[in-house]
């Protein structure tokens, strides 16, 4: 399991990979999350601390169905060296119930323009004292294209 404990991104090493120059990487990421405060959901995201590249697609988060109504589900279409980077990320909205599994997924296509590292990144929706735990039962399927 992977913890965070505040709102700053953080790699996760295990959902991370080596990128390839030329190559297009069609990407499918699940990852579930528990949160031990109603009012903490997650963020998570993408970037390449090293190499060059173009990303689209999108990734989609729970949400606390008792509070939102609409699906969370916005575009990712930037990467860079920083985990901040606007376009990059999606924060999840608090969650119901506390302690139990929430997915956040994503269906993303990386064009590789200089070989480098893809990481997945992953924190608390906001700072606050709730601890947030990506579960081990989350993965990442990563189909390599010419």
């Amino acid at each position: 399991a992977f913890d965070s404990f505040n709102s700053t991104l953080k790699d996760v090493t295990e959902l991370s990979f080596n990128v390839t120059e030329g190559k297009i990487y069609d990407i499918e990421l699940l990852g579930f999350y528990r949160s031990t405060v109603l009012t903490m959901g997650c963020r998570m995201g993408v970037r390449l601390p090293s190499g060059a590249g173009t990303i689209f697609g999108n990734m989609a988060g729970a949400i606390n169905n008792t509070a939102v109504a609409t699906e969370l589900k916005p575009s990712i279409r930037a990467i860079g060296s920083s985990a901040t980077t606007t376009s990059a990320f999606i924060v999840t909205t608090a969650v119901a119930p506390i302690n139990q599994d929430h997915n956040v997924e994503g269906r993303l296509v990386f064009t590789c323009t200089t070989s480098g590292v893809f990481c997945i990144t992953f924190g608390n929706e906001t700072t606050g004292t709730a601890t947030v735990t990506l579960g081990v039962n989350s993965f990442i399927k990563i189909n390599e294209m010419n």
